[in-house]
C-alpha cells in the first residue's frame, strides 16, 4: 500500500510510528486518537497531516512524520530500546563470569 492511501485508510485506535529527529530515523509508537478529514490527530493533540504525515506547525529541526511501522520500522525501534537499556544498565552487579560471557559474544562479532 502506498504511503498516501495507507495515510487516507488511519482511523482512531490504529497503531503509527512517528519518525522524528534531523534524519528522520528515531522511531516512537503512537496510537491514533481521532482522524478528522485532513489531519490526524495522536496523544497530547499533536496533529499531524493527512495527506503527507507531516506534523503541523512544525520549524527548524524539530520534524516529525507519522509512517507506517513497518517491519523495518518495528526493528528499528527494538534495536534502539536495547541500546538503550543496555547503555543504563549498571554492569557492576554481574558478576565476573557472566561478564566473561558477554565479552566473549561482542568479541565474536567485532
Amino acid at each position: 500500500m502506498s504511503d498516501s492511501k495507507w495515510l487516507l485508510s488511519l482511523k482512531a485506535g490504529d497503531e503509527v510510528a512517528v519518525a522524528s529527529g534531523y534524519t528522520g530515523t528515531h522511531y516512537r509508537l503512537e496510537q491514533v486518537v481521532k482522524v478528522t478529514r485532513t489531519q490526524i490527530v495522536l496523544s497530547n493533540d499533536r496533529r499531524f497531516r493527512r495527506d503527507n504525515g507531516w506534523k503541523l506547525g512544525q520549524h527548524g529541526y524539530d520534524r516529525s512524520q507519522i509512517v507506517e511501522p513497518t517491519q523495518k520500522v518495528m526493528l528499528a525501534i527494538r534495536r534502539a530500546e536495547a541500546l538503550h537499556y543496555l547503555q543504563n544498565f549498571n554492569w557492576s552487579t554481574l558478576k565476573l563470569a557472566q561478564l566473561e560471557v558477554i565479552v566473549e559474544m561482542i568479541k565474536k562479532n567485532e
